[in-house]
This record gives C-alpha cells, sequence and structure tokens, in this order.
C-alpha cells in the first residue's frame, strides 16, 4: 500500500514511527488492538488528539489508569465510580449535591499541558453554547472539570456489537445525529470524531451526540465570537479516530477540512452500521491512517450483500474522496428520512399481506355460503389493496389480492348475489394488480378504521339479504292467505246465487197460483 506523503505529519500527532520500531507497539496501536479485539469491552478513547506532545507514550505524558477529581468541586460533584477514560480526562458517574441527581463529570488529568487544558476549556464552552436536544447538555465547567447530564443507556458501537438494533432503529439514531450535526453547523462548528463509541442511545430512545473536544469553528457566527478553536490556532490538524477519519483529517489537509468532514464520518459511520466492520481496519493505527489518506475501503457488498441499495449509494456518496462532492448534512438527513419512510411502509405492506393471507385461508375454509366467510373475504381484501399500496412492486401481494377478489366474487355467485359477483369481477378487470377503487373506494385510510368499515358495510348486506329472505317468506304467506280469502269467496258468492235462485222459483211458483 502506498502511503499518502503528508502522512508524516501523522508523527507529530501521538505516533513516533522510531518508537514503534523500538517498543514494537506505540500506546495508540495498543488501543487499537483493544478497539479491534474485543469489541465487547471497556475500550479507552483512542482517537487522536491535537496539539499533543510527540515523545510518544512514556510514563510522563500517558493517561493515567486512575485520576481522582481536583480539589475545589469534589464536594459538590462527590464521584461514585468510573465511567470511561479518553485523551485529556476521565469521565465519572458523580452526585450533585445540590439537587441529589446523578451527573457525569469529566475531569482533566493533571499532567496535561497548558495549551491542553485550554483546549479542554474550549470544550466546555463550544458544548454548552451548542444547546440541542441531541447534543449533551453542560451543567457547569472549570478550568479542569466539566458537569455534564449523565445518559443512562449504550453506545452506539455497544448497541451494535450485541445486535439490539434493527436497521430502521439504527437509521433512527443517524437521523439525530444530523440533527445535532445541522444544528452545529449553522453555527460554524463541525465536531470531527463522528463515530458509534461518541453516540449515546438513552433507555427511553434519546440520542445525544458526544465528546465534542476536537470541534473547530469553520465559521464565525453572527455574534462574532468564537467557541470552538479555529483552524487557523490548531498546529496539526490530523486528529480523529484511525478507522473511520476522512482523508483531508488523516492527511492534515486544512483547506478540505469543513462541514464536508462531518458527512464523511456519518457515512463512515453508517458503513460500520452496515458491514459490522470498521471502513478503514488496518493491521494497525498508522496503516489503518494510511487507508483514511487514500480513502481505500472495501465496498458494503463484501460483507453485507443483503444491505439496502440505496442507504448504500448514500454511504459511497458521503465517503467521497473530495468534500464538494458529499452531500451536506441536511442532505444527508433527508435521505435517511426517506429511505425510513420507505422502510416501515415496506413492512406495514408485509403486515398487511401475511393478516389478508390468513384471512384468506379463513374465508376458504369456512365455505362460501357462510356469513364468517363474506367477512373474512371482505377483511383480507382490504388488507391485501392496503399492502400493495405499501408496496407497488412486490407482484406477489397484487397476486394474492386477485386471488381474494376472484374467489369473493365466486363466493359471491354462489350465495345467489349475482350482483355483486359482477362488480367484483369488474372491479378486478379495472384494476388489474393496480388498484381496486371500483370495490373498495377511498381504502388508502387507517387500516383498523377501514377494516371496521368493511366489516360494517359486509354485515349490512348479510341483514339486506337476511332481509329479502323474510320479506319473500312473507310474500309467499300472503299469496297462500290470498288465496284462501279467494277460494271462501267464492264459495260465498255460489251459496248466494244458489239462494238467489231458491228464492226466484219460489216467487214464480207463487204468482203461477
Amino acid at each position: 500500500m502506498s502511503v499518502h506523503p503528508k502522512l508524516t505529519r501523522i508523527a507529530k500527532v501521538r505516533i513516533d514511527m522510531s518508537q514503534v520500531e523500538k517498543q514494537g507497539q506505540s500506546h495508540l496501536n495498543a488501543e487499537w488492538q483493544a478497539r479491534r479485539g474485543d469489541l465487547t469491552a471497556s475500550k479507552p478513547d483512542m482517537s487522536i488528539r491535537p496539539d499533543l506532545d510527540s515523545k510518544g507514550p512514556t510514563e510522563d505524558n500517558k493517561p493515567a489508569e486512575s485520576v481522582e477529581p481536583h480539589e475545589g468541586y469534589e464536594q459538590r460533584y462527590p464521584p461514585v465510580r468510573s465511567l470511561g477514560t479518553g485523551g485529556m480526562a476521565k469521565v465519572w458517574l458523580a452526585r450533585q449535591t445540590s439537587l441529589q441527581r446523578e451527573v457525569a463529570l469529566k475531569v482533566a488529568y493533571s499532567h496535561l499541558q497548558p495549551h491542553q487544558r485550554l483546549l479542554f476549556r474550549a470544550e466546555a464552552t463550544c458544548t454548552a453554547w451548542l444547546e440541542h436536544p441531541n447534543i449533551v447538555p453542560v451543567y457547569d465547567a472549570g478550568d479542569e472539570f466539566i458537569v455534564m447530564k449523565r445518559i443512562e443507556g449504550d453506545t452506539l458501537e455497544r448497541l451494535l456489537v450485541l445486535e439490539r438494533l434493527r436497521l430502521p432503529d439504527v437509521v433512527d439514531v443517524l437521523i439525530k445525529v444530523c440533527d445535532a450535526l445541522a444544528f452545529a453547523h449553522s453555527r460554524g462548528v463541525i465536531h470531527r470524531d463522528v463515530k458509534p463509541d461518541n453516540i449515546m442511545v438513552g433507555r427511553f430512545g434519546e440520542v445525544v451526540l458526544m465528546d465534542w473536544g476536537l470541534a473547530l469553528q469553520v465559521e464565525t457566527d453572527q455574534s462574532g465570537i468564537n467557541r470552538a478553536p479555529t483552524k487557523s490556532a490548531q498546529r496539526s490538524l490530523c486528529a480523529g479516530t484511525p478507522g473511520y477519519m476522512a482523508p483531508e483529517m488523516a492527511r492534515g489537509d486544512s483547506s478540505l477540512i469543513g462541514y464536508g468532514t462531518d458527512s464523511f464520518l456519518v457515512g463512515a459511520t453508517l458503513y460500520r452500521c452496515l458491514t459490522g466492520r470498521l471502513p478503514f481496519d488496518g493491521s494497525d493505527a498508522y496503516e489503518a491512517l494510511g487507508f483514511s489518506a487514500e480513502n481505500e475501503w472495501p465496498p458494503v457488498l463484501q460483507f453485507a450483500a443483503q444491505a439496502p441499495p440505496r442507504l448504500i449509494n448514500l454511504q459511497e456518496r458521503a465517503m467521497a474522496d473530495r468534500p464538494d462532492e458529499r452531500p451536506n448534512i441536511n442532505d444527508v438527513r433527508s435521505i435517511l428520512r426517506d429511505w425510513l419512510r420507505s422502510a416501515n411502509a415496506e413492512a406495514e405492506g408485509k403486515r398487511c399481506h401475511e393478516r389478508g393471507s390468513d384471512l384468506l385461508r379463513i374465508a376458504r375454509a369456512a365455505g362460501r355460503r357462510s356469513d364468517e366467510a363474506y367477512t373474512a373475504f371482505s377483511e383480507a381484501l382490504h388488507y391485501l389493496h392496503r399492502a400493495v399500496t405499501l408496496c407497488p412492486e412486490q407482484v406477489d401481494y397484487g397476486m394474492s389480492r386477485s386471488d381474494a377478489v376472484r374467489e369473493f366474487a365466486w363466493a359471491a355467485a354462489s350465495a345467489g348475489e349475482p350482483g355483486l359477483a359482477r362488480l367484483l369481477k369488474r372491479g378486478r378487470k379495472q384494476t388489474d394488480f393496480d388498484g381496486s377503487e371500483a370495490i373498495l373506494a377511498g381504502i388508502n385510510r387507517d387500516p383498523v378504521g377501514e377494516a371496521d368499515e368493511h366489516r360494517r358495510l359486509t354485515n349490512s348486506l348479510i341483514e339486506s339479504r337476511n332481509h329479502l329472505e323474510l320479506l319473500g317468506t312473507r310474500v309467499a304467506e300472503l299469496e297462500t292467505a290470498l288465496e284462501q280469502r279467494t277460494s271462501l269467496m267464492g264459495r260465498w258468492r255460489l251459496g248466494v246465487a244458489i239462494l238467489a235462485l231458491t228464492l226466484a222459483g219460489l216467487f214464480l211458483l207463487l204468482i203461477s197460483r
């Protein structure tokens, strides 16, 4: 693998190749191996931080394993237990005595140089300024500590390892990360260290983008005050996390580092979510940085053949070599939202198809003449039409609906309802698998409400048929009664006629005498 010439700058940022050759593995590479070897273990922060000494991992400058909070605030925020370590600080679970609540207490290492303490303080200022639901809130800060909201949950990285999230859930998390980045970009700030380890997912679904220690102010907002370090104030811009870094980050190219850098990092995070791998996965951190500098990553389909094409396309565009070829963070968010909506439609379409197929089997088992069959056919037709509407590209959904229409029409004809049968057949011919408006007008509404409406219509048809049968029976009874009355009247008329003839005969007899 050819190494980009600008990678020589990396030697100024916590990587000394002579130390690697002498010691076999630098501190950064030790973290890299821990990162790659056991993803489920508690991992150190392996981000390359700017403006750090280039001496390598000596006893003087490597992060301490245990750092107690400095004096002056431990009374207000007594630490309870360690939550993790970072490049410049250790994070504790602490208790805020004034409000009796748990907080996250970030304490700077005591060995930090003055310019590193300025960066630590800048992280507190920048994070506090970026007030957003998806950015961790800052409650208090000082030169050596930051007090933040304690997020109860897991990092996205851990959830991916434990496979606790479906892909739509992961995309929903990334949408909220884009919300946070879009807000930061509106204020001229970029994050520069977006990765699953810096994304917290709370117990109740809240998503928070953490660790703004590498944030840069690439544009000054309307106030004219910079709340984060600027590119001109950084001695080295080669900073970030090996395995995720954009090419311009690995090369330290200040002219290209900007909003597109965060888009690249979101694309790299999406790559990790789709494949379960780092996009730049070298044998050590230096090789990973080389892959980043050359932007060499294996195609997603090499590891995830079933990955959605639209997400792969987004990942490839977001990880384009040049920042001006990448979509901005708002476009990334829109594409993710569009995919999520379609994914939900696919899931709902699948559910409706399964429910409609079940009802069709019930209708077949019930017999064509029974009321239960009529109800099942009607509901099956509703759900299958809903499935076709949501997923018109699914040919088998249309075939299932056609089967339901044909069998419903056959059942109606067998039950002596040729009008309903003709309507169903005519609707089937008109729709040709592309709609059932001739049969079910306005069916694209709420599934539960439509199911209730069709159930009422079916019951109404059944009641009407029963009323017709009762009416027929009543008409037959009336005809029988009429026949009986007609017969009685005929006999009465005959008696009257006989009586009249008798009286006439008697009258003639009297006259003749």
